[in-house]
């Protein structure tokens, strides 16, 4: 009987893993209209996070939840971190990267100062109008505004 029980248990948060990872997909493909592949991968290092803890802790299962999240979180900040300051700075360039990350490290510190209910927002749109408006990022606007500069206009002779 017990088993049974064990067997129904383990089928349900299965079902329930299964039931959570879809409703993420469909609501990233309805709102984005592009599918996450990645939210996989969030829910892979939930799942080591839990089974680590549970196996070599001796945690229960529900005190693995928040962890879990909360690791699950800190991956997609690692993983995608790196790639938005190299969008920010330009991604063509050694020195690209580098005034992105210290132009990213001291508005978003600001901005948590400042604005901490709104940092997240504000940081999601300011770098999807620089990945869309200036996808060289600031190392090519400051390379366009040159260009722009040293152009000289010569008049055209009276006729």
């Amino acid at each position: 009987m017990i088993e049974i029980a064990s067997s129904l248990v383990r089928a349900l948060q299965s079902g329930a893993l299964y039931a959570l990872m879809a409703i993420g997909l469909t609501l990233t493909l309805a709102i984005l209209k592009i599918p996450n592949i990645a939210h996989a991968e969030y829910v892979t290092v939930g799942g080591y996070v839990s089974f680590y803890l549970i196996n070599f802790a001796g945690f229960p299962l529900w005190q693995t939840v928040l962890p879990a999240f909360i690791l699950g979180r800190k991956a997609l900040e690692i993983a995608f971190l790196p790639i938005i300051i190299a969008l920010l700075g330009g991604s063509g360039t050694l020195v690209g990267p580098l005034i992105g990350s210290i132009i990213f490290t001291l508005v978003y510190q600001l901005l948590l100062v400042n604005l901490p209910s709104l940092t997240k927002l504000i940081m999601g749109s300011v770098l999807i109008a620089v990945g869309i408006g200036a996808s060289s990022g600031i190392v090519g606007l400051v390379r366009g505004l040159s260009r722009l500069r040293r152009k000289t206009y010569e008049a055209s002779p009276p006729y």
